[in-house]
């Protein structure tokens, strides 16, 4: 399995400890060493690094979820047996770096299957002093996990779209084995003659195996008047797949 680039956490999930008279915020650095983990059966173990890059030791808390994908992005996550790591938890002095071994008691399936391993940080204990009276603020990170399917292949489609009041709406489908993140989704629309009207590049993400991803995109009065057709476009590594539909002219009316 090759290893992707650290993760480095500046950017916290949450914010804990706030004490009223505090005259600064603080929080730990924890780099994660990979950022995604993959196990099959050729390889049902591996190893996931933390390093904590602040100065100031951090105690961290590991926990694991299955991870389905709601239609709006949202993860859905359920407690799981499924995949075993070790340890639970651990502290870290600056500069420091710990592994935690993840492994998995799942059968590998003809679809792959989703998780999350959760890094949390935890307040430490009150001590007083000058740390005392700062605002902690603390990291989360989630890694996913994913076990191999048996035929591994993702298989984008564009599905029910639909343009009504001014509002369009379409799902990003994977019918395929594995999961997928769309490089890029467009929306274009244009103008009577041809011209173009419109160009948005909605934000995507994961779209996990069996699952959709619906985007929703309103038009202000200027734009939806002007449109005549819209172009919608999806591209997922070297595929690229479209839909088009006409925007006759009363669109923008509820």
């Amino acid at each position: 399995m090759a290893y992707q680039p650290r993760l480095i956490a500046t950017v916290v999930a949450g914010l804990a400890g706030l004490i009223v008279s505090a005259p600064e915020a603080r929080a730990a650095s924890l780099s994660v060493n990979p950022t995604q983990i993959r196990l099959s059966p050729r390889a049902p173990s591996s190893l996931l690094t933390l390093k904590n890059e602040g100065t100031a030791s951090t105690r961290v808390q590991i926990t694991v979820h299955a991870w389905a994908q709601r239609l709006d992005g949202e993860m859905d996550l359920k407690p799981t047996t499924d995949i075993v790591f070790f340890p639970s938890m651990l502290t870290l002095d600056p500069g420091q770096a710990r592994t935690i071994r993840i492994g998995t008691t799942a059968a590998f399936a003809a679809t792959e299957q989703s998780y999350r391993i959760f890094i949390e940080e935890l307040p430490s204990p009150t001590t007083g002093g000058p740390e005392a009276s700062a605002v902690r603020m603390y990291t989360r990170l989630g890694i996913p996990i994913f076990l191999e399917p048996r035929d591994a292949k993702s298989q984008p489609r564009l599905g029910a779209v639909s343009l009504n009041g001014g509002t369009l709406s379409f799902q990003l489908e994977n019918t395929g084995t594995m999961h997928f993140v769309p490089d890029a989704v467009v929306v274009k629309g244009y103008g009577g003659r041809g011209e173009a009207a419109f160009d948005r590049k909605l934000t995507s993400w994961y779209v996990l195996a069996g699952s959709a991803r619906r985007f929703t995109v309103a038009f202000d009065s200027p734009d939806c008047s002007r449109l005549r057709s819209l172009v919608i476009e999806a591209t997922v590594g070297d595929a690229v797949i479209k839909e088009q539909l006409a925007a006759p002219r009363g669109t923008c009316r509820p």
